[in-house]
């Protein structure tokens, strides 16, 4: 954790020794957002509805240098409040810093993510992979750093090496399920140029994941192949497909012996779990052993982009695997899409359509195994150069297959933001 804190400093340092550089521009905003929402915490039974307002300014930095290098800094604050709801307002933070150089052949990054988010949010853009899970409010804190460097070859190839390593803590927490974890990954992609419009490569992945809560850890390899299309200049698809393989190891699992006495079938299921010693059963006599395990699958993504002047469209379609927040790996089926429109000068329209399922392939708690879908239409009007008013409404549907449970969620919103583009800029 401190080697990682260390790397996140080291990285804050290099990309804002850049800012006082050639072209920059700063991007203040502020928005403040009334709510109603009838289920805060997404629950089955004994529903808890409130109105509300969030608080969330925002300052963007983004300095460059031409054909050189470049930095940029994204800043949220958010402050949520749900006065009929007990223990469900938030201060949340989220920091994004990352810069890059560029050299003739070659263009080097470094990227830095913190943020601290609780698991009630439900925003398309900041929900974390526990958002609406549990019905109570816990703190999510994750700390990621991202270095990468990509390296033009030859004229018609490039490749890629992509680093990435991620804490993530709990706090407030009101599930004892809950773990603490950590991940590391590191991959590696080459990509030629076939024609013109048209790429094909390949990636390789090594990830692991390790948690000493849950006294459990693996690691994953990945193979894929990748294929984009450039259909014309707005308008774009890609995808991959390849083979996972995922190693596996719960810590003192299974029992494999007793110090004295008979192993014995404590509770008629046909597992082995306690010692008999005299005419008792003494679970705590037990000697536990690790429990191994692997899983193969396949990997699968699709993206379609179509952009115009006063239009675009995409959607996004993949099979990938996750880390769980309760120990373990799951395996996500998800589909997205997204719509904007320019109706005039003044309106814009928005469509976010989303869905997906998740599936415990490794691990020994499947509890937040879940089926959920997403529907929200917004409009924004442009009351003046920096004033705009938008109105939203988001229906969320949400299973627990694990346990058949069912909730639904339904909130307004109303949003005045206020920004100030290029406030101070060089541009």
């Amino acid at each position: 954790m401190f080697l990682r804190k260390a790397l996140t400093l080291v990285g804050v340092l290099y990309a804002s020794s850049s800012v006082m550089a050639a072209e920059w521009n700063t991007e203040p905003s502020v928005s403040l957002r009334g709510h109603y929402n009838d289920n805060v915490g997404m629950r089955s039974v004994d529903e808890q509805s409130s109105s509300g307002y969030t608080l969330e300014p925002r300052l963007k930095l983004k300095g460059e240098e031409l054909n050189l290098w470049k930095v940029s800094l994204d800043t949220r604050l958010r402050r949520i409040q749900y006065p009929s709801v007990e223990n469900a307002d938030s201060n949340n933070v989220f920091f994004d810093l990352s810069g890059g150089y560029q050299t003739e052949r070659s263009y080097w990054n470094m990227g830095t993510y913190f943020e601290r988010n609780t698991t009630l949010d439900t925003d398309f853009d900041t929900e974390s992979i526990n958002s609406s899970l549990l019905s109570d409010h816990t703190e999510r804190e994750k700390v990621s750093i991202t270095p990468s460097v990509n390296w033009r070859t030859a004229e018609t190839t490039l490749i890629s090496l992509r680093l990435n390593t991620a804490d993530i803590d709990y706090d407030e927490i009101t599930d004892t399920r809950y773990v603490d974890y950590e991940t590391n990954e590191v991959s590696f992609s080459s990509t030629w140029e076939i024609t013109k419009n048209s790429n094909l490569g390949f990636t390789l992945v090594f990830a692991d994941y390790e948690s000493e809560d849950a006294n459990f850890e693996y690691d994953q390899q990945i193979a894929q192949l990748d294929y984009k299309y450039q259909i014309s200049e707005a308008t774009d698809v890609s995808f991959a497909i390849g083979q996972r393989r995922i190693d596996s190891t719960a810590f003192d699992a299974q029992v494999v012996g007793c110090n004295t006495g008979t192993l014995v079938d404590a509770n008629g299921d046909g597992i082995d779990d306690a010692c008999l010693i005299g005419f008792f059963l003494v679970p705590d006599d037990r000697i536990l052993g690790d429990l191994q395990g692997d899983d193969k699958g396949a990997v699968v993504s699709l993206s379609y982009t179509a952009r115009s002047e006063t239009s675009s469209n995409s959607i996004s379609a993949g099979r990938t695997v996750m880390p769980s927040s309760f120990g373990g790996a799951q395996e996500e089926q998800r589909i997205t899409y997204q719509y904007s429109n320019n109706v005039s000068e003044r309106l814009n329209a928005k469509l976010i359509l989303d869905a997906f399922e998740t599936e415990t392939i490794s691990g020994v708690d499947n509890s937040n195994d879940r089926k959920r879908y997403r529907i929200e239409p917004s409009i924004r009007w442009k009351l003046t150069s920096n004033w705009n008013l938008s109105f939203s409404y988001r229906y969320i549907d949400q299973n627990l297959t694990s346990t058949d449970e069912n909730s639904k969620s339904n909130a307004i919103y109303i949003n005045l933001f206020l920004n100030w583009p290029k406030l101070v800029s060089s541009y």
